[in-house]
């Protein structure tokens, strides 16, 4: 009996079959950090987004923050609070803990450019700094309009013709904060706008200082895609208010209430909005986490008029994409620097 027990285990062991091996996912990654001030004071309720993917965070009273379960792929993190300068980031995780520590600086002083209605056509201003001098050589193009000029030794620059409509003029120079400003061309005569630029630190080094002087790429696509619509979208599918009309219609206001009140927007509903996207960059959280006051544009546009890849990730962004019968709307908000 004691012989047969051990053949049978013996033949047990020789035909049994191998466990099958559990098919593991990718790797994740964990972020995460601090967000101090300059004086290394940790900074509560700072908003950490993480693009393309519905994930973000928000610091605590210790200015630290965590979130789970991210791809070690190449992401983008957008970091902001109001009265800080929002910064984004290019980041590649390693699989496991990424901790990271961020410094944030308190928005200087933004003098809000200044626009008025003109008898003279076409549209023309003045680029000074924030004291008040004038600029020579800055770069001033027209976004819709698609026109470059300089500005003259007075600061100056003209653009004529414009088409009547809703446009924005990105202005830049080395050593300055670039600037977006808003505008809206009048039907009959012109605009004209004085625009203020932000001097960096002189500390910077020449690297640093190309990289602060220039708008960020993913706003630069943003710009590109913005002008593109503006030409072709039709009007019921896309609607623009401009910093002077946030302003006037908006002001004090989170986004999602200030559709109700800006023109031609209450269409509109909030929780149809299966996006948003701040400054070219996909963010994780909702129209209410913005204020108008914040914003130097708010653009409500059909899903449909997006770029494909900005399509595909709205889409999956959605909370509402599974709700049938209703329409899909992007929220593209362009912060004021």
């Amino acid at each position: 009996m004691r012989g047969a027990l051990i053949v049978l285990l013996a033949t047990a062991a020789l035909t049994a079959t191998p466990p099958r091996a559990i098919a593991q996912g990718p790797p994740t990654a964990v972020l995460v950090g601090l967000v101090k001030d300059v004086d290394g004071k940790p900074l509560p309720a700072v908003i950490v987004d993480i693009s393309g993917v519905k994930r973000h965070a928000v610091t605590d009273d210790r200015g630290r923050f965590r979130i789970d379960k991210l791809s070690t792929d190449s992401l983008i993190m957008i970091v902001r609070r109001v009265g800080l300068v929002p910064l984004t980031f290019d980041m590649k995780l390693v699989p496991g803990e990424n901790d990271l520590t961020v410094t944030m600086e308190p928005v200087p002083q933004i003098l809000d450019a200044v626009r008025s209605e003109t008898q003279q056509t076409g549209l023309f201003g003045v680029v000074g700094d924030t004291a008040f001098d004038i600029v020579e050589g800055a770069t001033v193009s027209t976004v819709v309009h698609t026109e470059t000029t300089t500005t003259n030794e007075r600061g100056q620059f003209f653009f004529d013709p414009v088409k009547p409509g809703a446009d924005m003029v990105d202005v830049r120079k080395l050593g300055y904060r670039p600037r977006i400003v808003s505008f809206t061309m009048p039907p009959k005569g012109g605009q004209r706008v004085a625009i203020w630029l932000t001097p960096l630190s002189a500390g910077l080094d020449e690297a640093a200082m190309r990289r602060a002087s220039a708008p960020p790429n993913a706003l630069v696509r943003e710009l590109f895609d913005f002008g593109q619509r503006r030409r072709w979208v039709n009007s019921a599918r896309s609607f623009f208010a401009t910093r002077e009309q946030l302003a006037q219609y908006a002001s004090g206001m989170l986004a999602d209430e200030a559709l109700r009140y800006l023109p031609r927007f209450g269409t509109v509903r909030s929780y149809e909005i299966d996006c948003v996207i701040v400054d070219g960059t996909m963010a994780a959280g909702f129209l209410d986490q913005y204020t108008a006051n914040e914003m130097e544009t708010l653009e409500i546009t059909a899903v449909g008029t997006l770029s494909q890849n900005e399509q595909k990730s709205c889409r999956s962004n959605g909370s509402n994409a599974g709700f049938a019968h209703r329409q899909h709307w992007a929220a593209l908000i362009m912060l004021r620097h």
